[in-house]
């Protein structure tokens, strides 16, 4: 089994560092169990350990680190005693196989700037910058006879989009270091665009 998943590191360093933490996700638990070393040019490469849904297994996961920021990784994973240097080979094909575009000129790409949910018990402000950065501020507050409640929520961190201008997927990092996506696609109405407003995750938002 090979599975490839994008990344938003801005270097080597960042990108060696998350390998090192190796894998936690959805009954998939990996490890890393060998030195990282380079595989030519931007590609790094190490060799895990660990279990799926019950079951002990071994992968080479591969880095690659794109020009332009972020990248890609691939995991070549089976049964440990399944695990063959056929699958290994496979892996190292598809990392180096990969290439990456110039990402969009910033004033071309109609995600940056700065959306606005708007909503009566509060709002949710995301900044997508042009040098990859974003800041994501959410409050929120209600009250009833007698009592109140307000919450509040901030985080930084890198992005990086994949898809058209009309829909696609946004892939973060925050500052914490956790990571995720977040569709988007942009509202359309008897066919007509409106690029000032895009759903992020199926709620509406609106450029400030």
């Amino acid at each position: 089994m090979i599975l490839i998943s994008p990344h938003v590191q801005a270097d080597r360093a960042g990108m060696a560092a998350e390998m090192g933490q190796g894998l936690r996700d959805d009954g998939l638990s990996l490890s890393l169990v060998s030195n990282l070393e380079p595989e030519g040019g931007d590609i790094l490469a190490g060799t895990y350990r660990g279990v799926l849904a019950g079951r002990e297994i071994k992968a080479r996961g591969f880095g690659i680190l794109s020009p332009h920021g972020g990248g890609i990784y691939v995991l070549a994973l089976a049964l440990v005693d399944e695990f063959s240097s056929e699958l290994e080979q496979a892996g190292r094909a598809v990392a180096r196989s990969i290439q990456f575009s110039r990402p969009r000129a910033a004033q071309d790409n109609p995600l940056i700037g700065t959306w606005k949910d708007i909503r009566g018990s509060g709002h949710t402000l995301i900044t997508l910058y042009p040098d990859g950065t974003f800041t994501w501020y959410r409050d929120y507050a209600a009250s009833g006879q007698g009592w109140g409640f307000s919450n509040r929520d901030e985080s930084t961190g890198r992005w990086q989009s994949r898809g058209t201008h009309r829909a696609g997927t946004i892939f973060y990092q925050t500052s914490e270091g956790e990571q995720g996506s977040m569709d988007y696609r942009v509202l359309v109405e008897k066919g007509e665009a409106y690029w000032n407003e895009y759903y992020f995750d199926g709620t509406l938002f609106v450029r400030q």
